[in-house]
């Protein structure tokens, strides 16, 4: 049996599940970097908009300053996601689902490396209603 293995740990599984999980952690790493610079360039972005805001304010302003608090949001909960996602990987758990310990299916990590649910949590924690699809 293959070891796969992970920056901070191994975790023991066949060849072809070993490649995969690689390349889910590859992922995870450079959507991680991304999210990053995302964050920092949209604080400096921020920061230089503020500075022409106070003087005047209009509604459109504070919409704007909305949605940007919004997107800022956003990715921080994405960080928080990738980063469970990688330690999960390094604790041997990836692709058990946090809430019941369910295999997650591969179909769903190959869609989002970092889904932290399987179906079934998941719809229970959109109140039982699956999102309509495109």
């Amino acid at each position: 049996m293959k070891v796969a293995r992970t920056s901070r740990g191994q975790v023991r599984v066949g060849s072809e599940e070993a490649s995969r999980w690689a390349s889910f952690e590859a992922r995870l790493r450079a959507e991680r970097e991304e999210v990053d610079k995302a964050l920092a360039a949209d604080t400096v972005a921020t920061e230089e908009l503020a500075e022409g805001w106070q003087d005047r304010d209009s509604p459109s302003e504070d919409e704007i300053r909305e949605m940007e608090y919004a997107q800022r949001q956003a990715l921080r909960w994405r960080l928080r996601l990738v980063d469970e996602a990688l330690n999960r990987l390094n604790a041997g758990t990836y692709g058990s689902c946090r809430e019941c310990s369910a295999s997650i299916g591969l179909r769903c990590l190959e869609t989002d490396p970092a889904t932290p649910l399987c179906v079934s949590c998941q719809v229970a924690a959109e109140g039982g209603r699956r999102k309509p699809t495109l």
